[in-house]
Formats: C-alpha cells, sequence, structure tokens
C-alpha cells in the first residue's frame, strides 16, 4: 500500500470526477447488470486540503526567515559576549608590553 502525497492532488481529483460522471462510471455501469450511482464529498475535500496547502506556504516562510533571525541574533550576541571578554584579556596584555598585531 503506497502512501498519499501533495503531488498526488490532481490525479485524484481527476480520478474521482471521472467515477462520479465519467468513463469510470460508465465502465462501472456497464460491469454492474442493476443501475449504478455514486455520490462522494471527496472534490470537497480535496478542495480544502488545496486551500489550506495554498495558505500554509506563507506561513512556513515566515516561521523559516523568523528561525533564520533568531539564529542569526544569537550568533551575534555570543560574538559580542567573547568579544567584550576578550577585550578585558588584551588590555591587560597591552598594559604588560604586548603589541597589537598590524
Amino acid at each position: 500500500m503506497s502512501a498519499l502525497h501533495a503531488h498526488d492532488l490532481s490525479r485524484l481529483t481527476s480520478a474521482v470526477a471521472s467515477f462520479d460522471a465519467g468513463p469510470l462510471l460508465q465502465r462501472a455501469r456497464t460491469a454492474a447488470s442493476a443501475p449504478v450511482e455514486t455520490e462522494t464529498a471527496l472534490d470537497e475535500v480535496f478542495a480544502e486540503y488545496g486551500g489550506l496547502r495554498s495558505v500554509i506556504g506563507p506561513l512556513v516562510a515566515v516561521a523559516a526567515f523568523g528561525t533564520g533571525t533568531v539564529a542569526a541574533v544569537v550568533l551575534l550576541m555570543a560574538g559580542g559576549l567573547t568579544a567584550d571578554r576578550r577585550r578585558a584579556e588584551l588590555t591587560l596584555l597591552r598594559a604588560r608590553g604586548a603589541s597589537c598585531p598590524v
């Protein structure tokens, strides 16, 4: 059994439409001796899923941008703290006669 994926949505929508009122319904009517009627709400489910999928794209982009921004701020703050600690150490070394690299 295989799983369903988002890229299968158009193929599934087409298959459901074909079974509701298309070639697949005609085949089912031909194969069955009694009249065949089909009714499904899957087309509405697929439309709702497509709508949710189109809306969630920008949300994921904002979340990725926010995560990247927070990571950059944390790295800058860590660098600032490290530089602040090193500044006192370098000042002490210069006071003892060390020279600055050129």
